[in-house]
């Protein structure tokens, strides 16, 4: 009677280059050759299919499911990890190394005279999420889920899916659900951080490992994380100390959530500002070139030669404004070059796109520099906290600085706005003479109901200003890409903070600074505030090192048994050949860790394609049998529960001595990747290339015939 009870057997599209079931729900996820994710149920319905991101073949290399289920994280041998929502398989994150990273990386090379752009360094090969739940929470946690089945839990999970909203999704990524949640990234270069779902990076080391990460564990406490570096076929298992990051975990919590909120602020404002630039450079371009146009043919006439061509146009306009009617040669361009049906298209064009750019700085942009101030506060009051605050390493002073960034690039958003609607009413007044002299040269009434009163007090200060000998036009500046007006930032930020109330007050002209650049400024400002609490906390907990495995080893996965200390932790390693199955126990004492066997599992007839760990310290094994052993079929075998336990270190001993459960599967070379849920009791095994078969480990298929034969004799 085969053990473990068959669920499903499913046919696929395309071979599966990775594979991971969701902690909380019976779903399972896979990437496909082609690059795109599927999530699917246990009766194969599908939930979500998401495409890939980028446009890069490489595949995915590791698929990591938060603990709650909510996040899933995947890295394909890029410089970047994203993070999809498993409600809907929208991309929530997409976060490449981030630049300190870079910029270390940069100056290295550069005291080094070594002018290569090496950004496979940066590719990143893992990830695994690391969760801490204080007391009350897992107590909490523990009460509500307590008896029940897993179709009440699934009903309990479809149920919060549907109610949940927009927010509570938020707060999800955020961190505000009571638990600290964060993802240990490794990298190729031997640099490990541990970042929050949003990108926020938590805490950075660089060069713990001489070799490739191959996969990261963490302890459910979060006191200790641990990684599993492979250097010429031989694996290390390398150690750090969080204990200092777990004790400060609330605090740490709080300071998450309120960055996410901070950036995301942040990314609005900066969504916004792109926009206004665009539609200002798109509009305002387009009559600036018409009266460019002009401009050449001025300068190819000899009465310009006394006076320089900006100079010229402005007179001749002065002059139009004065008296309402246009020279001889601003007819001609007017009547030839810039015809009436023109301008008047291109006085609405204008007038929609200042009306736009006026409401996205006042209304749209107004409620998310006040988020951002909102949450700048609360980070200020975690900074005020004195002992808490330094564990943490918020600095009060840097707070303080990013708040008053916050408050100048408030005022140069708010200059920006009264300048636009400066210049629309200018426009308004410019484009009524304007036309009114085109009526006039064609012999119409100028003075017919059809047009307003004109305004030549602000005709005449829109043509000082845009074709007077100003070096620059102020409005250009402040909306303007930052490249081509980009003055000393800190200088410019106090310049507009010291002369803004002097200069209104008295009625004075103020110099105004690039939106972008004040942006720039209040980002740089945030950054370096965050910035210190990553450095202290990188600085508290350090990196252990323990001996290499004896023996060449293809894979290594972490053992999911929690023991009494979180300094001992077993890891599995897959022995080069396939032929064995080595289990170390790694302890860490203060600043030192070792590494000892303490049993190697053969395998004789059979290759070992993969492993997984599975609950309770044990494993699963997928097994193909060797070349040339008859009719024999590949197995699924599962150690019983203290199976490898009661052993001498360095015991060598057959598999079939093990107690295990095993099954024959249907196929004679199974495929990687094997995916085990210990939470779930389940299993997804690829029999074919384009097949798989999902299992139940806690339930036979004998048992469910048994249970048949029940309900026939009642």
């Amino acid at each position: 009677m085969p053990s473990f009870a068959l669920v499903k057997d499913a046919k696929l599209s395309l071979p599966v280059t990775s594979c991971a079931w969701c902690p909380s729900m019976d779903v399972v996820c896979y990437a496909s050759a082609d690059g795109s994710l599927e999530a699917h149920r246990l009766n194969w319905q599908k939930l979500w299919h998401a495409e890939r991101a980028s446009t890069s073949n490489a595949r995915f290399s590791a698929l990591a499911f938060r603990d709650d289920g909510k996040i899933l994280a995947f890295v394909d041998d890029s410089p970047s990890w994203r993070a999809i929502d498993v409600a809907n398989g929208e991309e929530i994150t997409n976060a490449s190394v981030d630049a300190r990273a870079r910029a270390d990386d940069a100056l290295e090379r550069a005291a080094r005279g070594d002018r290569t752009n090496e950004s496979h360094g940066f590719v990143v090969t893992s990830c695994a999420w690391v969760t801490h739940d204080d007391v009350e929470t897992r107590a909490r946690r523990r009460a509500m889920t307590n008896g029940m089945t897993k179709a009440e839990m699934f009903a309990r999970g479809a149920t919060r899916e549907r109610e949940g909203t927009r927010r509570a999704e938020s707060s999800s990524l955020a961190g505000e659900d009571e638990a600290l949640h964060a993802l240990v990234v490794c990298r190729g270069d031997g640099g490990v951080t541990m970042e929050f779902a949003n990108g926020v990076v938590l805490a950075r080391w660089r060069d713990v490992t001489k070799g490739e990460i191959e996969c990261a564990y963490a302890t459910s406490d979060l006191r200790r994380a641990f990684v599993v570096e492979r250097v010429d076929g031989r694996a290390s298992v390398l150690s750090c100390d969080l204990s200092h990051i777990a004790t400060h975990a609330k605090d740490i919590r709080a300071l998450s959530s309120h960055a996410t909120r901070a950036r995301e602020g942040m990314n609005g404002i900066e969504s916004t500002i792109r926009d206004v630039g665009t539609t200002f450079e798109r509009h305002w371009r387009a009559f600036a070139t018409k009266m460019r146009t002009f401009e050449e043919s001025l300068a190819m006439t000899s009465e310009t030669m006394l006076l320089s061509v900006d100079e010229e146009l402005r007179q001749r306009l002065a002059v139009a404004c004065a008296v309402g009617t246009f020279d001889v040669a601003l007819e001609h361009f007017f009547t030839t070059t810039f015809k009436i049906g023109q301008v008047r298209r291109c006085a609405k064009d204008l007038d929609v796109a200042f009306a736009s750019a006026h409401e996205s700085l006042t209304k749209t942009m107004s409620p998310m520099i006040n988020a951002v101030m909102l949450r700048l506060g609360a980070i200020l009051a975690l900074a005020r906290l004195g002992a808490r605050a330094r564990g943490i390493g918020l600095v009060e002073a840097r707070v303080e600085e990013a708040i008053k960034a916050c408050e100048q690039f408030a005022f140069c958003a708010m200059d920006a706005a009264r300048l636009v609607t400066r210049r629309a009413a200018q426009l308004r007044a410019f484009f009524v003479v304007v036309i009114r002299a085109l009526t006039v040269a064609e012999d119409g009434d100028a003075h017919g109901p059809s047009l307003p009163a004109p305004r030549l007090d602000l005709a005449q200060s829109f043509i000082d200003e845009v074709f007077g000998a100003r070096e620059k036009d102020h409005l250009e500046v402040a909306l303007g890409p930052k490249q081509r007006f980009a003055p000393s930032t800190s200088e410019s930020l106090a310049r507009c903070a010291d002369h803004r109330m002097r200069a209104l007050s008295v009625g004075e002209s103020i110099d105004p600074l690039a939106v972008e650049v004040a942006f720039d400024a209040l980002k740089t400002s945030v950054e370096l505030a965050l910035e210190m609490p990553c450095e202290v906390l990188s600085a508290e907990c350090t990196w252990t090192r323990a001996n290499p495995t004896h023996c060449q080893t293809s894979r290594s996965m972490f053992s999911n048994a929690e023991r009494a200390s979180s300094a001992e932790l077993d890891t599995f390693h897959v022995d080069a050949s396939g032929g064995s199955l080595h289990v170390y126990r790694t302890t860490t004492h203060a600043s030192a860790s070792t590494s000892v066997r303490v049993l190697t599992i053969d395998t004789p007839g059979e290759i070992i394609v993969d492993a997984a760990a599975y609950k309770n310290g044990r494993a699963a094994l997928l097994l193909r049998p060797q070349d040339g052993n008859g009719d024999a079929k590949a197995r699924l075998v599962l150690l019983d529960d203290g199976a490898i336990e009661g052993f001498h270190l360095g015991t060598v001993v057959d598999l079939q001595a093990l107690p295990s459960r095993s099954r024959t599967l249907p196929c004679v070379a199974p495929h990687k990747p094997l995916a085990v849920s210990p939470n779930r009791g389940t299993a997804a095994v690829f029999v074919g290339a384009t097949r798989v078969q999902l299992y139940d480990l806690e339930d036979d298929d004998d048992d469910d015939d048994e249970e048949d034969d029940e309900d026939d004799r009642m």
